[in-house]
C-alpha cells in the first residue's frame, strides 16, 4: 500500500509510528496544505524511520503522480472536509486528523461517501492504543476496577494575560468573577 501526506498541522506523524507493524506499507510524498506550510517535523520524522518524502506543490500533483492508496490528511480541521471527501472518491482510504468534519451536514456526506466507494475514513484517535491506556481498559473490562467515572478538562491554550490572583492560590469567588469583596 502507498502512503501520502497532505498537510502537518497536527498528528500526521502518527502514521509513520506503525512503519514496523505495516510491512509492505511505502510511505511516498507529501504537499502542503497551504502556501508556505512547514513540511520540516515530517520529513525529520520520516528521515529518522530511514524514510525520504518526495515532496509536491500541491494535492492534484500528488494525487495524480503517486496514485496513492492511503491519504493522511492532516490539513486545518475547518478544510479537511473537501479534502477527504476528494480523496474518497478518488478510490483513496482516508486516514484524517480529528475532527474529521466541522458540522453534521458534512459528517453525514462522508458517512454517505464512505458507504457508496467502500473506502475506509477513520480519525487519528491513537491514544486508545497506547500501551498505558490499553492496559487500562482492559483492567475497566475485567473488573479490577471499581465504578469509573469520566472527568472533561481541556489544556488551556494561549488566552493572553492572567489576572495578578491566579497566581497565587486560589481565588475567591468574587476574585474570580472581577467583584470588589464586601466590607
Amino acid at each position: 500500500m502507498k502512503v501520502c501526506f497532505y498537510g502537518n498541522t497536527g498528528h500526521a506523524t502518527t502514521a509513520l509510528a506503525a512503519r514496523n507493524k505495516l510491512p509492505g506499507v511505502q510511505y511516498t510524498a507529501c504537499c502542503p496544505s497551504y502556501p508556505g506550510e512547514n513540511l520540516n517535523k515530517l520529513h525529520t520524522t520520516a528521515k529518522k524511520l530511514g524514510i525520504t518524502l518526495l515532496q509536491y506543490s500541491c494535492l492534484d500533483e500528488m494525487l495524480d503522480a503517486e496514485k496513492p492508496d492511503i491519504l493522511v490528511v492532516d490539513n486545518r480541521f475547518a478544510e479537511r472536509y473537501p479534502v477527504e471527501t476528494k480523496a474518497l472518491l478518488a478510490g483513496i482510504h482516508v486516514y484524517a486528523d480529528k475532527p474529521i468534519a466541522t458540522n453534521l451536514s458534512d459528517l453525514f456526506d462522508l458517512y454517505k461517501t464512505v458507504r457508496e466507494t467502500g473506502k475506509h475514513l477513520w480519525a487519528m484517535h491513537t491514544t486508545r492504543y497506547e500501551l498505558h491506556f490499553y492496559t487500562v481498559r482492559q483492567l475497566i473490562l475485567n473488573g479490577a476496577i471499581g465504578k469509573v467515572r469520566m472527568v472533561n478538562c481541556q489544556k488551556s491554550y494561549r488566552l493572553g494575560t492572567r489576572p495578578d490572583f491566579f497566581k497565587k492560590g486560589k481565588p475567591t469567588a468574587a476574585q474570580f468573577y472581577g467583584f470588589q469583596s464586601m466590607p
